[in-house]
C-alpha cells in the first residue's frame, strides 16, 4: 500500500481513489484518512490539514499523520 499525504484542495484525488475518509486515533493524536484504490494500487489517503482543511501548517501533527498511514498498512509514503 502507498500512503498519499494530500494538502487542501485534493478532494478529487481522494474521491477518485474511492477513499472513505474517517478520523483515526494514534498514540500521537488524531488523524483523518481513508483507504482506496488508484490506478490499480492500494492507497492510504491522508488529509494533512484535517477534515475541514483548516489546520495551519505549523499545527499539523506530523507524527500522528505518519503513524496513521503506517497503521493503515502503507509501506511507502
Amino acid at each position: 500500500m502507498i500512503g498519499l499525504i494530500l494538502g487542501s484542495g485534493a478532494e478529487r484525488l481522494a474521491e477518485t481513489a474511492g477513499a472513505k475518509m474517517r478520523a483515526v486515533d494514534t498514540p500521537y493524536g488524531g488523524a483523518f484518512l481513508g483507504t482506496g484504490r488508484l490506478s490499480g494500487k492500494d492507497v492510504a489517503v491522508l488529509r494533512r490539514h484535517g477534515p475541514e482543511g483548516n489546520i495551519p501548517p505549523h499545527r499539523i501533527n506530523h507524527r500522528a499523520n505518519i503513524r496513521a498511514l503506517r497503521d493503515a498498512g502503507a509501506g511507502a509514503i
